[in-house]
C-alpha cells in the first residue's frame, strides 16, 4: 500500500530537489578500519599470544564480521533529504540493538507540519557530537546523528530552512507585502548602532600580561619584567582598540528606513537593502543564546549582525523580517481602530 504523502518516482513534481545524499566517505572510512581490524586480528593468530588465547581473537573477528554485514547492509539502503513543494522526505539508517544489519529509516514530513531545524551539540571527554533535530506538529522530533549525509548536520539545518523559507514563506510574505509594511512602519528611521565590545580582548591581555610579567621576573634581567608589562600594555591596548572599533566588513550602523535597511561602518557609508530584497532574518541560536542574526538579501552577500545594538537581536530580526501572522494582525487592528 502507497505511503498516504510519499510519492512514486513518476508522481514526483519537477520541483523536487535532493539536498543531501549518502556520506560515502564514511562509508570506505569505516570499510578501511574494519579490514584493518580483521587483517591485525589474523595477523595475531599466527603469534605466540594468539595460540595462547585463540578464543579472544576469534571472538574479536566474530564482532568485526557482524560490522561488516551492518556495513554492507548500510550501503545498499537509500539515504537522500529530498524535498518538494508538499514537504521533506528523508531516508537513512541507523544501528539496530544487538543486531548485525541497520534499520531503515524513511520519514516524510509536510512543510505545514513543519516547526524547526535544531542542531544539538553534546561534548564527552573532549570530543563534540552533533544531531539535527527537526521538530514537527504531528509526531515527535526526527534526529539524526552526524555523519549520516554528506553535509553536515549545520549544513543541512541551513538548507531545509531556505527551502521552506524559499518555498512556503516567500510567497506568504509577498502576498501579505511585508515589504510595504515596513516601509509604512518605518518611515520615521530608526537608528541602531553597535556597542563596543571590550571585555574579552581585555581578559586576554590581562592573561597575557600576567604570563609576561613572570618570564620578565624569571629572565633575571634589570628591568626586565617592567618592559614586559609595558610592552603587554601597549600591545594589548592596541589589541583592544582594533576590536572594538574596526574589523572588516563588520556592521557598527544600522538604520532601518522607509528605503530599507541601512548597513555599514559608520553613517556616511551605509549600503541599503531594499525591503523588497530582504528575503530573511534569520538569528543563530547557540546553546539557548542568539549570537547573530543573518539577513539574507535576493542578490549580494547577506548581512550579519552580531554584538549588542542596544535591542535584542531577536527583535532585530523580527523588525527586519516580522512574521506574516504579526503584519496581517498590525494591519486588522488599524482597520478596526479607523473603523471605531
Amino acid at each position: 500500500m502507497p505511503h498516504p504523502y510519499r510519492p512514486t518516482e513518476a508522481d514526483v513534481p519537477s520541483s523536487a530537489r535532493v539536498l543531501a545524499r549518502r556520506n560515502r566517505w564514511r562509508t570506505i572510512w569505516h570499510l578501511g578500519i574494519i579490514v584493518a581490524l580483521l587483517c591485525g586480528a589474523g595477523w595475531v593468530m599466527t603469534t605466540d599470544l594468539g595460540r595462547r588465547v585463540p578464543w579472544l581473537w576469534g571472538a574479536v573477528a566474530v564482532f568485526v564480521s557482524f560490522d561488516v554485514v551492518r556495513t554492507a547492509h548500510e550501503a545498499t539502503l537509500l539515504h537522500r533529504v529530498r524535498v518538494d513543494r508538499r514537504g521533506i522526505e528523508l531516508a537513512w539508517c541507523d544501528k539496530a540493538a544487538w543486531r548485525p544489519w541497520m534499520r531503515r529509516r524513511n520519514v516524510a514530513i509536510a512543510w505545514e507540519m513543519f516547526i524547526a531545524a535544531q542542531v544539538e551539540s553534546v561534548s564527552i571527554n573532549g570530543s563534540t557530537t552533533s544531531t539535527l533535530s527537526i521538530v514537527r506538529r504531528d509526531g515527535p522530533p526526527v534526529t539524526i546523528p552526524e555523519g549520516v549525509f554528506d553535509l553536515s548536520s549545520a549544513q543541512l539545518q541551513v538548507a531545509l530552512l531556505d527551502e521552506r523559507e524559499d518555498r512556503i514563506e516567500a510567497p506568504r510574505r509577498e502576498a501579505a507585502d511585508v515589504a510595504g509594511y515596513c516601509r509604512a512602519f518605518f518611515a520615521e528611521p530608526l537608528t541602531f548602532r553597535r556597542r563596543a565590545q571590550i571585555a574579552q580582548p581585555l581578559g586576554m591581555t590581562v592573561i597575557v600580561g600576567i604570563g609576561a610579567t613572570m618570564m620578565g621576573m624569571a629572565a633575571s634581567v634589570p628591568g626586565g619584567w617592567v618592559q614586559a608589562v609595558l610592552t603587554t600594555g601597549v600591545v594589548g591596548l592596541a589589541g583592544v582598540l582594533v576590536y572594538a572599533l574596526w574589523s572588516p566588513g563588520s556592521v557598527r550602523v544600522l538604520r532601518l528606513s522607509e528605503e530599507g535597511v541601512g548597513h555599514g561602518p559608520h553613517e556616511a557609508r551605509l549600503g541599503v537593502v531594499p525591503w523588497s530584497d530582504v528575503r530573511f532574518a534569520r538569528p543563530t541560536v547557540v546553546n539557548g543564546r542568539v549570537t547573530q542574526v543573518v539577513v539574507a538579501v535576493r542578490e549580494g552577500a547577506s548581512v550579519i549582525l552580531e554584538g549588542d545594538y542596544g535591542a535584542p537581536l531577536r527583535e532585530l530580526a523580527m523588525m527586519i523580517a516580522p512574521p506574516v501572522e504579526m503584519v496581517l494582525a498590525s494591519r486588522e487592528r488599524a482597520r478596526a481602530d479607523s473603523s471605531g
